[in-house]
C-alpha cells in the first residue's frame, strides 16, 4: 500500500526547489529500479489529477519548457492515450511540472 501523504509531500519538497520531470512522479509508484505498469501508470496519473487540482501544478514540455496550456485534465488524458498506444517513452522525461 502506498503511501499518499508521503509522495505528496515528497514532490511538493521536490516542486519547491524545482521542475519536477514526470518520470520522478512515476517512479513513486513504480519504484526506482522497474519500469512503471498498467497500474502504476494509472495510479501515477490519479495522483497527478489529485496534486494538480490541489497545488494548480503547471506543465511544461520538450527542453524549451513550453508551458502547455490545457487543463490537468486534457493532459493527463493526453498522457494516458500516449502510455497506451505505447509511446511512454515520448512522455517519460518530455513532462515536467511546477507549482503554479
Amino acid at each position: 500500500m502506498k503511501d499518499y501523504n508521503k509522495i505528496e509531500v515528497s514532490c511538493i519538497d521536490n516542486l519547491e526547489i524545482d521542475l519536477m520531470p514526470l518520470h520522478d512522479l512515476i517512479r513513486e509508484f513504480s519504484g526506482y529500479d522497474k519500469p512503471p505498469t498498467e497500474d502504476d501508470f494509472v495510479s501515477a496519473m490519479k495522483f497527478l489529477k489529485y496534486l494538480s487540482n490541489k497545488y494548480d501544478l503547471k506543465y511544461l514540455e520538450g527542453p524549451e519548457m513550453i508551458e502547455i496550456n490545457k487543463s490537468a485534465s486534457d493532459i493527463i488524458d493526453w498522457l494516458t492515450k500516449n502510455w497506451y498506444s505505447n509511446k511512454y517513452n515520448e512522455i517519460n522525461y518530455g513532462i515536467w511540472l511546477k507549482k503554479g
